[in-house]
């Protein structure tokens, strides 16, 4: 007989989520257990919308993302690193196709990934970046991630 493809679906909408990038700097306060924070930028993104459907033998996936705004949070000339431009429908939008290996009684040793269809588009973004800030945040990275790199080629 005629079997009825099974289909889930899943939908995200949020009007905003800001994401902060901070740094520990000073010594730690031992008796608190704390150590002193500095805000480094403040990634704001607005107008979120994500999809995911799957059926029996196809995924689809969809992101689209109305407004973005990196804000420098140190005290700079250009508080603005990145932002949107006024007026735009989207900032983001990536959308994929994935075909589905067909379902078998036997697991799958190597996971095939074949897409029919991907799509990724940007509109223009208004970029400022200072020196200062590319020096600290050059900084930042480069203590955070800079010993693990280093610990990686010894190995």
């Amino acid at each position: 007989g005629h079997r009825r493809e099974q289909q889930t679906s899943f939908q995200l909408q949020l009007h905003s989520v800001g994401v902060t990038l901070s740094d520990a700097f000073g010594p730690a306060d031992e008796a608190r257990g704390t150590q002193r924070m500095e805000e480094l930028m403040h990634v704001f993104l607005g107008g979120i919308d994500a999809h995911l459907s799957r059926g029996d033998d196809v995924e689809r996936v969809a992101l689209a993302v109305q407004r973005t705004q990196w804000d420098n949070q140190m005290a700079c000339a250009f508080p603005v690193i990145c932002s949107s431009k006024p007026g735009q429908e989207r900032w983001l939008e990536v959308s994929s196709v994935r075909a589905l290996a067909p379902r078998s009684g036997t697991p799958q040793v190597k996971p095939e990934l074949h897409f029919r269809h991907l799509a990724v588009a940007c509109q223009e973004l208004d970029i400022v970046l200072e020196e200062q800030f590319l020096d600290i945040m050059t900084h930042v990275l480069r203590s955070r991630w800079g010993g693990w790199r280093d610990q990686r080629r010894e190995a």
